[in-house]
C-alpha cells in the first residue's frame, strides 16, 4: 500500500508556480489523477523544481501508473541537492516493488540506512522477500 506523501504549502517560484498550486489543491483533495496535468505543466515550465517532480511521481504512483512514477521519482531521488531526495527514494522503492523489481527496491532502501527515512526504509525492507 502507498500512503500519499504529506504536502505542506510552500512558496514555489518560477513559471510553473500557478499550475503547481492549482494541482496541489486537487492533490490535497485526493484527486491525484486530476492533479497530474497541472503537475506536468509545472514541470515543463520549471524542470528543476524537485517538489513538482516529487508530487508528480507520487500522484502517478497513487493512481497505479508505475512507469511514469518511476521516471519522476528517480529524477528527484538522484538529485542530492533536493530536500525531497530521501522521501523520493522511499517512494521510488515502493514503485519498484509494484513493478516487481524487488532487488532494485531493496537497493534503494539500503541507501536510506541513516537519516529521517531510515526507520521507514528498514520497516519496508523487513517486509520484502
Amino acid at each position: 500500500q502507498v500512503a500519499p506523501p504529506a504536502y505542506e504549502e510552500t512558496v514555489l517560484r518560477g513559471g510553473g508556480a500557478d499550475a503547481f498550486r492549482q494541482a496541489m489543491r486537487l492533490y490535497l483533495e485526493g484527486r491525484y489523477g486530476e492533479a497530474i496535468p497541472g503537475l506536468k505543466e509545472a514541470a515543463i515550465k520549471d524542470p528543476h523544481a524537485s517538489e513538482v517532480w516529487f508530487f508528480l511521481g507520487a500522484s502517478h504512483l497513487l493512481i497505479g501508473e508505475t512507469e511514469p512514477a518511476l521516471d519522476a521519482l528517480k529524477t528527484v531521488a538522484e538529485n542530492r541537492n533536493s530536500p525531497f531526495a530521501e522521501e523520493a527514494r522511499f517512494y521510488l522503492a515502493k514503485a519498484l516493488i509494484r513493478a516487481h523489481r524487488v532487488d532494485e527496491a531493496k537497493t534503494e532502501q539500503q541507501k536510506l540506512a541513516s537519516g529521517p527515512w531510515a526507520a521507514d526504509a528498514r520497516e519496508l525492507l523487513d517486509r520484502l522477500p
